[in-house]
């Protein structure tokens, strides 16, 4: 059981059940009369603004991860918003409290998302090269501009999927085969 949820189960038994003593609170939630003590300090500590109370909560600290991945995931790495920018952010929130909002933490935190995207879209491969039979797609093409390619960029999209790709040259015969059957390899693009 990790630290956040034996604060919950303090929390709960002294919110919900009504629960003073540390010595009744400590056979509740069957820890050490120390564990509860220092657990119930640390609550106190956190409790310093009105919406404490609901990040003691499950559904708020589910609410309060769901917040700090998506603005990490949105910010940090699809806008390129700097780590300092994003901790800025949590203090203004006042989440400092709740969870580790420093520029190093929410730095890991970017390195570690990543990391599963990466290993997401391998997997995703991985699948699509087991896939038995191609599949024709029906492909839009457009042009575009793009951070870091130069010049009009000729991208082309499965209609259906949303899946894009950028052709290896603009001849319609090099690339009639390779967009417009599946499987097809899509690459992330670093921002």
């Amino acid at each position: 059981m990790g630290l956040r949820q034996r604060c919950q189960l303090v929390y709960q038994g002294t919110q919900k059940l009504g629960i003073k003593s540390v010595r009744a609170l400590a056979r509740a939630t069957h820890l050490s009369k120390s564990s509860v003590h220092r657990l119930k300090q640390r609550i106190k500590g956190r409790q310093q603004e009105p919406e404490s109370d609901f990040w003691e909560t499950p559904e708020g600290f589910e609410w309060l991860r769901l917040l700090v991945l998506a603005t990490v995931y949105i910010f940090g790495i699809k806008q390129g918003v700097g780590s300092e920018v994003i901790s800025e952010f949590f203090y203004l929130l006042r989440l400092n409290r709740q969870v580790g909002v420093s520029p190093t933490a929410l730095r890991r935190l970017e390195v570690q998302v990543r990391s599963e995207i990466i290993t997401y879209q391998e997997q995703q491969h991985q699948k699509i090269k087991q896939s038995p039979q191609p599949r024709e797609i029906i492909a839009g093409a457009d042009e575009t501009f793009f951070p870091g390619f130069p010049g009009i960029v000729l991208v082309l999209m499965d209609l259906v999927s949303g899946f894009i790709t950028r052709p290896s040259s603009r001849q319609y015969a090099a690339n009639q085969s390779s967009t417009l059957t599946l499987p097809l390899l899509i690459s992330l693009v670093p921002p």
